[in-house]
């Protein structure tokens, strides 16, 4: 009767468990907050895929075990928040869950994931290439839930804030983030002029402040 009763909790205890890494059905949960996104992408037109590395600065409003990020046909190959190394949680098509060792307190805190995207050739969704003749270039297209394609994010327009971006691409070609930040529209932004990268490529930054979002503007938001 008690080996009974003791299953029956270890079962009741193991469904609950499975309902809290239940991934969301379409709003990232309030608890946790961006605060500032530093992101480092390596392009090079005519590849199927993309290289990142993406650190965001979080605000946590409770001791929170798991936090759940947009993303969508994105491959982490690495994750830690603040000192921890991280579990991948499988989500959905556009959700994905980090779980750390223990649990998060609430405070600040910092994301750094690397991770690996898809370049498409059929739609403009995210990160996608278009052809000029036989000559391939890569193109963005974040609107108005598709950033979430090129980078692991809070991709809701109610989570506004700063963004830095830098962009790695081949030597002989060029790397452009002035459409990026005119695409946000009310925005404070520095854009570094096309320079020589220690890999011998080439790199643009640029940091964006937005007063309001892409999904705004364009009157897409699903929210």
């Amino acid at each position: 009767m008690y080996f009974m009763q003791f299953v029956g909790l270890v079962f009741a205890f193991c469904a609950l468990s499975a309902v809290a890494a239940e991934a969301p059905k379409l709003r990232l949960p309030e608890d946790v907050r961006p605060v500032r996104y530093a992101a480092d992408l390596t392009l090079i037109p005519g590849e199927k895929t993309f290289s990142g590395a993406i650190d965001i600065d979080i605000e946590i409003a409770k001791p929170t075990p798991l936090l759940w990020l947009n993303a969508t046909e994105l491959t982490i190959r690495q994750a830690t928040i603040g000192s921890q190394p991280v579990t991948i949680e499988p989500g959905n098509d556009d959700f994905v869950g980090l779980r750390p060792t223990k649990t998060l307190a609430a405070g600040k805190a910092r994301i750094h994931i690397v991770y690996q995207g898809k370049i498409s050739e059929k739609s403009s969704a995210g990160i996608f290439q278009g052809l000029d003749g036989k000559q391939p270039y890569l193109f963005t297209q974040f609107e108005s839930i598709d950033a979430r394609r090129a980078f692991p994010c809070f991709d809701q327009p109610d989570f506004k804030t700063s963004w830095q971006m830098t962009l790695h691409v081949p030597k002989e070609q060029a790397a452009s983030l002035e459409e990026t930040a005119a695409a946000l529209d009310e925005i404070t932004a520095t854009v570094n002029k096309t320079s020589e990268g220690a890999n011998h490529g080439r790199e643009a930054t640029a940091s964006i402040r937005p007063s309001r979002t892409s999904a705004e503007i364009s009157g897409e938001s699903p929210w």
